[in-house]
């Protein structure tokens, strides 16, 4: 939530995923998703290094798997 604040993201609500673990060669990564309904887009959604996309458009991009298998439960 402290994250959206930062960066002016204002939500009207948000819930949980279930929590997973993916293994990569070296490492385990635990990622606790969390949904949020965005109110609005900041006025500055694009900034360097990071780009704001919908659902459908980020399954299409070159995405890490991890993002992948998030993006497929909420589309």
């Amino acid at each position: 939530m402290a994250w959206c604040a930062q960066r002016g993201i204002v939500f009207d609500a948000h819930k949980s995923l279930a929590p997973f673990t993916h293994v990569f060669t070296h490492f385990k990564l635990h990622i606790s998703p969390l949904v949020i309904v965005v109110a609005r887009k900041p006025q500055q959604v694009q900034q360097a290094g990071s780009m704001w996309m919908d659902v459908e458009d980020a399954m299409g991009a070159a995405i890490p798997t991890p993002v992948r298998m998030m993006l497929a439960k909420v589309a």
